[in-house]
């Protein structure tokens, strides 16, 4: 799934895009420093999760995380949202997870289904994702 305009642009607001990134991959990718938040849907104790946001593009992500995800599961990413913005969050598919550095992974993940809601699904705002 490739994300629509408006929630790419969201995404990169919220994430102070750096830079574009460089590489021999399908699609551009951005340069991100920000913080995010996951829920891993196959997760046993159902918690958000803080995760670092590697990088970024309209058809996917990566994230720094503590765990390795199961490549092939999912998980939900929280998008910031704005004061008048509907609460929304992305179904992720993971399709690699490599370990970087001692108790960090590297997560890839391509978006799978998108969900937007009223309300908010956690007292998060964009400013909270830096």
């Amino acid at each position: 799934m490739q994300l629509s305009t408006s929630i790419y642009d969201r995404l990169l607001r919220a994430f102070a895009a750096t830079h574009e990134g460089e590489d021999h991959r399908c699609h551009e990718r951005l340069i991100i420093a920000a913080g995010a938040m996951v829920l891993p849907i196959s997760d046993e104790q159902g918690d958000w999760v803080r995760v670092r946001v590697g990088d970024l593009s309209p058809e996917g992500i990566s994230i720094l995380h503590h765990r390795p995800l199961t490549v092939g599961g999912e998980f939900l990413l929280q998008l910031p949202r704005e004061a008048n913005e509907d609460s929304a969050t992305v179904r992720c598919l993971v399709r690699s997870s490599t370990l970087v550095a001692e108790a960090c992974y590297r997560i890839g993940a391509e978006f799978d289904s998108l969900d937007i809601r009223p309300g908010c699904l956690l007292p998060m705002a964009a400013g909270d994702f830096a």
